[in-house]
């Protein structure tokens, strides 16, 4: 394949990736900067607590297109050659990295971006949808049950190769295309796992907080200028250090 092409198709995709749809819409609403408030991460979960539930399911499925897009046009309209020779990884494949890693590290804020779940489950449901939406079953299951995103994030991704080689068998799972998918797969687990490390501990030690629970108010006004900003927006801008999600 075209170097010039494949260049230009990781590029964009990675470029497509590093749009923080979660900072963009904070910035917009509020005037500040996601990454100094809540959690600190750029994504759908921390602006969600800023802004509301429905800022955050829209900023997620912003993210999980971000995903599915490269992925997806790379497939359909390239035909998703194989790079470095026949036996290489796929473009799709490369594609959606490319994308994953520029919403974990965007240039343009400091190679500092979210935690990659949602742009995580985009590429892979488009990859391959059984996979994925098992995947997305096991954490919609367990953030219903256990009302922690963390939680069913990590649980998810240990789930998902192994859900990927069920579907598609070990003959296939492990050679060609599909060794490369299982590659991608494994690595993007153990990504998202090592990046709620913090999380997990909290989990441990009974101190991470659940979906609906108060967010710790912020240090009462000592001004009347102070006092006016004051209120659920001024809430949910206090640093947040119990649920870094």
């Amino acid at each position: 394949m075209d170097a010039f092409v494949v260049a230009a198709v990781v590029v964009a995709a990675y470029a497509l990736g590093s749009i923080s749809f979660a900072m963009l819409a904070v910035r917009w609403k509020l005037g500040v900067d996601l990454r100094t408030v809540g959690s600190g991460n750029l994504g759908a979960t921390n602006a969600s607590r800023v802004l509301g539930r429905g800022y955050g399911v829209a900023i997620y499925l912003l993210d999980f297109l971000k995903g599915f897009a490269p992925v997806f046009v790379t497939e359909r309209f390239l035909g998703d050659p194989p790079l470095f020779g026949a036996n290489g990884p796929p473009l799709a494949a490369a594609a959606g990295l490319a994308a994953f890693l520029g919403h974990c590290y965007p240039a343009w804020h400091g190679f500092r971006g979210g935690k990659g779940v949602a742009t995580a489950s985009g590429l892979v449901i488009a990859l391959s949808p059984a996979a994925g939406f098992t995947a997305l079953a096991v954490f919609g299951l367990l953030v219903l049950t256990v009302r922690m995103i963390s939680v069913g994030s990590t649980l998810a991704a240990a789930v998902l190769p192994f859900a990927y080689i069920a579907f598609a068998g070990r003959a296939t799972a492990f050679s060609g295309r599909g060794g490369y998918v299982t590659g991608l797969f494994t690595l993007i687990a153990a990504w998202v796992i090592v990046r709620h490390r913090s999380n997990l501990v909290r989990v441990w030690n009974g101190t991470e907080a659940k979906i609906g629970s108060k967010k710790t108010s912020p240090p009462s006004p000592t001004s009347e200028t102070d006092a006016k900003t004051q209120g659920p927006a001024a809430d949910a801008l206090a640093p947040d250090s119990g649920n870094r999600t």
